[in-house]
């Protein structure tokens, strides 16, 4: 196995940080040995399989091409538990779970009716019904295929979500109930910004949930205000990540409707996130 280790550094060196290699190593060989790392390190001198191998230079040439390796693997972690991941959805951050974890420690002391707008794998919504289990938790992707991966999260998480498919942007969308919380991660990803963005996530992430036209950024906000006025009960909260460089324009919108806003930098001091309440 040390052998493969040294190959892996050697392969990716030009591609990634020592660091990014470190982390990069073990995962492929948990991945490959289906062995945990306890496993790896109390077992270095072992040899792989030549099957294993196969399938280590496999990952090793499609990690030099920029894929991600959580698409390679099929899986992130987030917030302790393991969700399924494909091209069809987005790689779920720690700056998602920062939203999250805000959610949890405003509410935690209630059941509140909760829908995660453009769900994606359905991290957010899943992680809310994981820590708030006496909520009623929905999710509404524009994505079929999104919502195939979001509820097959949910189910491998076993937790139980009331699933829609639709388009916030759809002015008719009536979903004929409402709910104390709105939360969401929408594309909000000028394309003037792409040239900051690494080939990781513009090659291979979905444009659909990551980009917006430079002269209309806050179309999904606005939307989303617009499915508040009608979705959301009386006394309810909107939770949403945000653009950072359009943190006080997307306030506007919601202090325009009478909400009380407020922006929370994440742990990059970064405007992340907006509560707005009314």
């Amino acid at each position: 196995m040390k052998n493969c280790i040294s190959n892996i550094r050697t392969q990716l060196q030009d591609t990634y940080s020592e660091s990014e290699i470190k982390e990069l190593t073990y995962i492929i060989l948990e991945f490959v040995t289906k062995k945990p790392l306890s496993y790896i390190l109390a077992n270095k001198n072992t040899n792989l399989s030549a099957n294993e191998y196969t399938q280590v230079n496999d990952i090793i040439r499609r990690l030099k091409n920029n894929e991600p390796y959580q698409y390679i693997i099929g899986v992130q972690e987030f917030m302790g538990m393991s969700f399924k991941v494909t091209p069809d959805v987005l790689i779920p951050r720690d700056e998602t779970a920062e939203l999250v974890n805000l959610i949890i420690h405003n509410h935690s002391n209630t059941a509140p009716s909760i829908i995660d707008i453009g769900t994606g794998s359905g991290c957010i919504a899943i992680a809310l019904k994981k820590q708030m289990s006496q909520s009623s938790v929905s999710a509404l992707d524009i994505s079929s295929k999104a919502l195939e991966i979001a509820k097959e999260n949910a189910q491998n998480n076993e937790v139980s979500l009331n699933f829609f498919c639709e388009s916030i942007l759809k002015e008719s969308l009536d979903l004929h109930q409402k709910f104390d919380l709105i939360v969401s991660n929408p594309p909000y990803v000028r394309h003037c910004e792409k040239v900051d963005m690494h080939n990781r996530v513009l090659n291979f992430e979905p444009h659909l949930a990551l980009f917006v036209d430079d002269d209309n950024p806050l179309i999904f906000y606005q939307a989303i205000a617009q499915f508040a006025e009608k979705h959301l009960n009386k006394n309810g909260y909107i939770y949403l990540e945000i653009n950072e460089y359009l943190g006080k324009e997307t306030a506007k919108i919601y202090q325009n409707l009478g909400y009380h806003t407020k922006i929370i930098k994440d742990f990059y001091n970064k405007n992340r996130m907006i509560i707005a309440h009314k």
